[in-house]
């Protein structure tokens, strides 16, 4: 590539990433950095500082002062009007500032007539890594869009971008992870344990654990992070999974914070539109177990909130995302539950969406349906206790020798009579069970022993050949470290 001799030419690096953070690009640009840096390299990052400090700061580490978010320069120019005569121009230091008083000869300046603006770069080499345009970031634009040449700006992107450069570095990928792995090759430069572990979050990050956006060649590019240049799979996974979280629970704090109802809302991170679903407050009381299906979810990320005792599963049509169970992927902020998925509806049409398939179904309805079932089957056993009463009747009648009568109380008889049950004759009593009945003034008794159950299952071990299986521990989070 003989765009990446200006990054071998160069002594002074800026590299410029989204004000939009995510792994991917703050882990690309950290590894480059520290890439530069071994080679005596002076490299800072300009970035949203905020944003790393908040999310990224605890697990992506940098040396003090390479992360900023303001570009300071020694020389600066002021602009005036070529037609207006200059009689002085003076620096006077004024409640701890310096002002700069211009006086004209002949005519008046105005406010918009005077300029002031970096002369020229610091930097020998502007990189700008994952932005699309330049208003991706806003000191960026502010600071370079107009004075720097388009000679000394490398960009660095997956995909088509609009940034003004003569050099472009990109590759048939998805991650910038994946193209910072390929520079680091190019220039011969080694990536340590660090930087690989880095770059297998970003890469992570952006293919959603390799679900989408992989490529035969993200396969390989993580194979030989993992196993060339030992990067941690399990330290990746747990700074992803760390940032979402810390960054989900203040995300909802802020958003929600003063926010009074209970029951429901919907928030997209793509338009900042908040909607509050006046899905009535029956979705705050226990009882209620509401089933919610959302489709063509793929496109907005829509936050629904709903507070902690409502129970419900919240999935989406066939073809579009996975089943979401609140018992299971769901935030909780305080006594709030958040649930966050994608989708091409605006928060109003999630609304109607939700309020159009809910499906509610209250405890006192459900047991209301249950009534009748647990009254059929006690109908069913009504008649089963009526004859087997009949039988231990008969039974201990014919053990005192009496002729045995049988005698119902109005209630069973009247429990036969409604479940079509006829009277035992002598025909079918003959083919009850043979036991062991002898005269109860003999010395044997019955046997006491119950007959044995048609069907019944028959152990086939004794405890001498009795050898159960192993217990099964608990699998351990799977890993692809280096071994």
């Amino acid at each position: 590539m003989s765009q990446l001799s200006l990054l071998e030419n160069s002594k002074k690096i800026l590299i410029v990433t989204p004000d939009l953070l995510s792994y991917d690009s703050i882990c690309s640009a950290v590894v480059l950095s520290k890439l530069l840096t071994r080679q005596g390299k002076e490299v800072q990052i300009l970035t949203n500082k905020e944003e790393y400090e908040r999310k990224f700061s605890e697990d992506i580490k940098v040396d003090q002062g390479i992360i900023t978010d303001k570009v300071l320069s020694k020389n600066f120019k002021a602009s005036l009007p070529s037609n207006r005569e200059i009689d002085t121009i003076e620096v006077v230091e004024e409640n701890n500032a310096f002002n700069i008083v211009i006086k004209t000869k002949s005519g008046r300046l105005i406010h918009e007539q005077i300029a002031f603006e970096r002369s020229e770069s610091e930097f020998d080499l502007v990189i700008t890594l994952g932005l699309l345009t330049p208003e991706s970031s806003q000191e960026y634009m502010k600071s370079f869009s107009s004075s720097i040449n388009a000679e000394k700006t490398l960009n660095i992107h997956y995909s088509k971008s609009t940034i003004n450069a003569d050099s472009h570095v990109s590759l048939k990928t998805y991650t910038l992870s994946e193209i910072i792995k390929h520079i680091a090759e190019e220039l011969s430069l080694a990536l340590t344990n660090e930087d690989a572990t880095y770059l297998l979050a970003g890469l992570l990050s952006n293919t959603h654990s390799l679900k989408v956006n992989t490529t035969k060649k993200t396969i390989l590019n993580l194979y030989e992070l993992v196993y060339t240049h030992n990067g941690n799979v399990r330290h990746a996974n747990s700074f992803i999974h760390r940032s979402i979280n810390k960054e989900q629970s203040i995300w909802f704090k802020e958003v929600f914070n003063d926010i009074q109802k209970e029951d429901f809302f919907v928030h997209s991170h793509v338009n900042n539109e908040l909607v509050d679903g006046d899905l009535i407050s029956r979705l705050t009381l226990e009882d209620k177990s509401p089933l919610m299906r959302i489709s063509n979810c793929k496109v907005s990320l829509v936050t629904v909130r709903l507070n902690n005792r409502t129970y419900g599963i919240l999935q989406t049509q066939p073809g579009t995302i996975s089943t979401l169970d609140l018992t299971k992927d769901y935030t909780v902020v305080g006594d709030k539950v958040f649930v966050q998925f994608w989708t091409n509806q605006t928060p109003k049409e999630v609304v109607a969406s939700i309020r159009s398939s809910l499906s509610l179904t209250s405890r006192t309805e459900q047991n209301q349906q249950e009534e009748p079932k647990k009254e059929r089957r006690e109908e069913m056993e009504e008649p089963r206790k009526v004859v087997s009463s009949l039988l231990e009747e008969e039974i201990k009648a014919k053990s005192n020798e009496k002729e045995f009568i049988p005698k119902l109380s109005p209630e069973a008889e009247a429990a036969l009579e409604r479940n079509n049950v006829r009277n035992v004759t002598e025909e079918e009593k003959m083919t009850i069970p043979p036991q062991t009945i002898t005269n109860k003034n003999e010395d044997s008794a019955i046997d006491p022993t119950p007959p044995a159950a048609p069907f019944a299952f028959e152990p086939q071990f004794t405890p001498s050949n009795y050898n159960p299986l192993p217990a099964v521990e608990e699998d351990e989070e799977f890993s692809l470290e280096a071994k």
